[in-house]
């Protein structure tokens, strides 16, 4: 059986299995790379056959996680022209996405080729809505606004210039409260604000961050830290290392907190003074 006719076994359409495929494909590739990105997370190897078509990340190898917020960032030494620096992950799904639309090609006629190409041609506004859904969540951010790109470019830069800590800079934004921000007192305990309240336009961006968080329609401070903690903001960041088999050395490297974390790959619990609080965790990658 040809492969045409396989497809046509379900019933359906070239055109619309076509579609439905390469859609699927191409969407689920720019959420994945807008995910690495709400997490700071570097491939470090995004070449063609480390990609899949389930759009799940694949081929650990010199990946890293940023600390100081960089988009030069790459964690593969090899890596001597910076292809797969974290800030052209997006631009390198899309040439990925291409590659595969060439070979698909053959199989296609001219007008599911048209179709395919303007598929690939939507990756970008796709990559760029889920980014900014993400980020949108880490600020804590409900609703829609047209500055909200731009509120978000901006901490970026900010954070760029400090070279802020990209985890814990989102992570304290989730536990500081607004008077201390509006205050422009930063507790020592919140390093990584610290670092960014050293930009000369760090009260310029404060001010229009607090004016948002006040459109939030419902929304309470309580509520916005809350959300932002259990669900846009890192707690842990896992690590490759080598553990000996040693059940007893295990248990005592590794408390149940992180072993709990490790096991679910969905759900974090952390330890705090009173009790063990349950975080949703936004992408295991």
């Amino acid at each position: 059986m040809s492969w045409s006719s396989q497809l046509k076994f379900r019933g359906d359409s070239l055109d619309t299995l076509l579609k439905e495929f390469f859609s699927t494909v191409v969407s689920e590739a720019a959420n994945l790379i807008a995910l690495w990105m709400s997490v700071g997370f570097a491939h470090g190897v995004c070449n063609t056959d480390n990609f899949s078509l389930l759009s799940i990340t694949i081929d650990y190898g010199p990946f890293g996680f940023m600390d100081s917020y960089d988009p030069n960032f790459v964690p593969n030494t090899s890596d001597d022209e910076r292809r797969y620096k974290i800030g052209n992950q997006a631009n390198v799904g899309l040439f990925n996405l291409s590659k595969l639309l060439q070979a698909l090609k053959p199989l296609l006629d001219p007008r599911q080729k048209q179709l395919a190409s303007q598929i690939l041609e939507g990756y970008g506004e796709r990559y760029y809505i889920r980014f900014t859904e993400l980020f949108k969540a880490k600020l804590g951010l409900l609703g829609e606004n047209e500055d909200d790109n731009y509120l978000i470019a901006f901490v970026l830069k900010l954070m760029e210039d400090t070279k802020a800590d990209f985890t814990m800079t989102f992570r304290q934004l989730s536990e500081i409260t607004e008077d201390q921000l509006k205050k422009l007192h930063i507790p020592e305990e919140f390093w990584a604000l610290q670092d960014l309240s050293k930009h000369k336009l760090f009260s310029e961006w404060v001010t229009m961050y607090l004016l948002r968080l006040n459109r939030n329609k419902g929304d309470s401070d309580t509520k916005r830290r809350t959300r932002m903690t259990r669900q846009s903001t890192c707690q842990f960041i896992f690590w490759v290392t080598d553990i000996t088999n040693d059940e007893d050395t295990m248990n005592k490297a590794f408390p149940p907190v992180f072993t709990k974390a490790a096991l679910t790959c969905v759900t974090l619990y952390v330890n705090t003074d009173t009790e063990a609080t349950q975080l949703s965790c936004l992408a295991m990658v």
